[in-house]
Parts: C-alpha cells; structure tokens; sequence
C-alpha cells in the first residue's frame, strides 16, 4: 500500500500564507497612506477641546477579495488532506472531500461515508471523530467557519468586512499628569470621531497615531473578527491538522 502523499496539501498551504501576507500588506498600505485628518476645534463655551478625527476614504473593495482567496485556499488545503489520505486505498481523487457537518452525528456520518474519507483506516477515523471535529462548536470549529465563508465567497458575494480606522493618543495636563493612549475609531470612509480635553490643559505627548483594522462581519459564523487574526489562527490550526495526520498516516 502507497504512503499518503501531503505535498500538495503543504503547497496550497504555502500559498494560503502567501495570499494571509498580502492581505497584512495592503492594510500596512492604507496605515501609511494619508487616509485621515485631525483637527482641534476649541469649545470655550464648555471649556473643552475636541480633538476631531475624520477619516477621507475607505479601502477598495476589492480587498475583500483577498480575504476571500486566502480562505479559499486554506479550504481548499483540508480537501487535499482528505484526498492524500483517501487515495492510497481507492487510487481515485473523484468525489473525495474534507468532512463537514453542523454537529457531531452528521460529522461523524460524513467521516465514515466513502464520499469523504472513504475506507480510510479506523484509526484516522477515530482521529477525525475525536480529535478534529470540524463542526458547530467542535475542536475543528474554525474548519467549519473555513467551508462556510468559503461557500459564501464561492457562491454569493465578496465576503463582508468592515474596516475601522481611528487614531490613539496621549496628553499631558497642566498639573503634568499623563494620559495615556485614549482612542477614538470609526468606520473608515464613514464621518468622523472626536477625543475631548479640558479647554487650556492639554498638550499631546507626541503625535497622534493613526490605528486600522479590518474584521470580518458574517454572522452567525463570525462576527467583528480581526481578519489577521482569524486567517492567521486559521492557517495554524491547518497546518498542524496537516502534521497530525501526516504523522498518523
């Protein structure tokens, strides 16, 4: 009996990071660019200041279509674990894919159906049924929020995101108290924030910084998650699913 072969699986993995890195490069783009403006405008009135934080544009939506080709590729990575493991028993590719399910009874009847994993060994069963449980609240719940943003992106529309831009500062007050890092964020493209101070006391400590952050918005499978974050959570749990089964096999 042929032993499985992952290369493949680690390929697209490769280029799943290589798509992860080019969505981290075009938010650093949009930090560096001059996407915001501040402006400080007296209230002597109430005796505040309010330090304004407006943002000038938004990103390109077709940004988004980078998140989805990064999700896209990690998905695509589990169902060529899948055929790895599959086809030294059937030497058939057809047909064959990552289980799925949205509990643990129709997980378990997706491992042992011949369209997943077929006559795989017992053994990567019981791994798949204990161990990986690619299912609504299983350890392999982030697999299953993969194949649903993945059919979402494949079969609807650019996957949603948000994008927030904002600024954080830190003033000195006239008695030399410091305080430190107060934010204020909006969405990017979308009206402005504001920061107020006492009217006379406050200077900035340094300039103010400017923050960004884009979160994937696709309730019920995620919601206001950091796309950094979840890609990058994501493409570590593959490939240490990639390493268990390769060792296992």
């Amino acid at each position: 009996m042929n032993t499985p072969e992952f290369s493949d699986a680690f390929i697209k993995l490769d280029r799943a990071r290589k798509h992860i890195a080019d969505v981290d490069t075009e938010i650093r783009f949009f930090l560096s660019a001059d996407f915001y403006r501040v402006r400080i405008e007296p209230d002597e009135r109430k005796s505040i200041v309010k330090i304004f934080f407006d943002t000038l544009h938004q990103p390109d939506k077709a940004f988004n279509t980078l998140v989805g080709d990064a999700i896209g590729n990690l998905r695509s990575v589990l169902d060529y674990a899948a055929v790895a493991l599959t086809y030294p028993h059937t030497g058939q590719s057809d047909g064959v894919g990552f289980p799925f399910a949205d509990d643990a009874s129709g997980f378990a009847g997706q491992v042992r159906s011949v369209r997943c994993l077929g006559p795989c060994d017992v053994t990567i069963q019981s791994i798949f049924i204990d161990e990986v449980q690619a299912y609504e609240g299983g350890n392999g719940h982030a697999f299953w929020v993969l194949n649903k943003l993945r059919n979402i992106d494949k079969h609807r529309l650019l996957l949603t995101t948000v994008h927030m831009a904002g600024i954080t500062a830190s003033f000195r007050d006239a008695a030399g108290n410091v305080w430190s890092n107060f934010s204020v964020n909006t969405v990017a493209g979308q009206g402005c924030g504001y920061l107020m101070a006492p009217f006379g006391q406050v200077q900035f400590t340094d300039d103010p910084r400017p923050t960004f952050e884009v979160a994937l918005r696709e309730p019920p499978f995620v919601d206001e998650a950091p796309v950094m974050t979840f890609l990058q959570s994501a493409a570590e749990a593959t490939e240490n699913l990639l390493h268990r089964l390769k060792a296992l096999a």
